[in-house]
């Protein structure tokens, strides 16, 4: 599931999932011999197929489809049954260009293309704070030369749709060496002519849990702060740490995130907007 849901995969993890998927129903059949493979379990066979046609199957997928479709359905109900598709398509035309808020209908002020980055509660930084935060930029090599004049602090910021605010964990980088994600808990938020920077406080990762699917991490004693980008982390989702029965620490990721890491080794960003 991890595999299919990734937003980034390579031809190696295409076979890869090809033998999985093969594996999965002789096991079934093993386990099952007088149940018959249902049609949605055929469908798997085709999967690795389908990715190398057309790519990912969560960037064809029809989530976003049925998505939009539910303002169809909850409007259906509301509207004179004589024509209803007649009456569906000019209620969803009037809603389109009821969304242009200029008479030119240009598509930024369009809520697709207008809400891509949103604000809390700015405050300015105090001549302390800018000080403070020009040496760290300056220790990770940010803005060299560049007065923080216009630095303000937030409680969360909303960048495509995806909601990042103090104590979210973001995956900052990866760890060549040990090939594992490099976690940071957001610890402020700062934003810089209309930029955002996360100060995180960096988390351990010790390894993969197969039991739980997810990253076991830990905190680290005595360590500073860092600061990246928004545009210079891993990935663009906003993680969540979990505690088991003995108070292990573990981040679950929304999908396989290998072929991602890789890229990012490289020096690409597949999922940069």
């Amino acid at each position: 599931m991890k595999i299919i849901f990734s937003p980034v995969i390579s031809l190696s993890t295409i076979n890869l999932l090809k033998f999985l998927i093969s594996e999965h129903l002789k096991n079934f059949k093993e386990h099952f011999p007088d149940v018959s493979i249902l049609p949605k379990q055929h469908y798997m066979i085709h999967f690795p197929s389908m990715i190398k046609q057309l790519g990912p199957l969560i960037r064809h997928s029809c989530f976003a489809f049925e998505s939009a479709h539910n303002y169809f359905k909850e409007l259906a109900g509301k509207q004179n049954f004589k024509n209803l598709a007649k009456s569906l398509a000019e209620r969803c035309q009037l809603k389109e260009c009821g969304n242009f808020a200029d008479v030119n209908e240009a598509a930024r002020t369009h809520p697709l293309f207008a809400s891509e980055k949103n604000f809390g509660p700015l405050s300015m930084a105090t001549e302390n704070a800018r000080k403070t935060m020009r040496t760290k930029f300056d220790a990770f090599g940010l803005l060299p030369g560049i007065k923080l004049q216009h630095l303000y602090k937030v409680a969360w910021v909303i960048c495509h749709w995806t909601k990042f605010k103090r104590g979210g964990i973001t995956i900052c980088n990866v760890d060549e060496e040990g090939a594992l994600p490099v976690f940071g808990e957001i610890h402020q938020i700062w934003i810089l002519n209309d930029y955002v920077y996360f100060e995180y406080m960096p988390l351990e990762t010790l390894y993969f849990s197969e039991r739980f699917q997810a990253y076991h991490v830990k905190y680290v004693a005595d360590v500073d702060t860092k600061l990246c980008s928004y545009e210079s982390l891993v990935d663009y989702n906003v993680f969540h740490s979990h505690e088991d029965n003995e108070g292990e620490l573990y981040v679950p990721v929304k999908y396989d995130i290998v072929d991602l890491m890789e890229q990012h080794m490289e020096g690409k960003n597949p999922l940069k907007f």
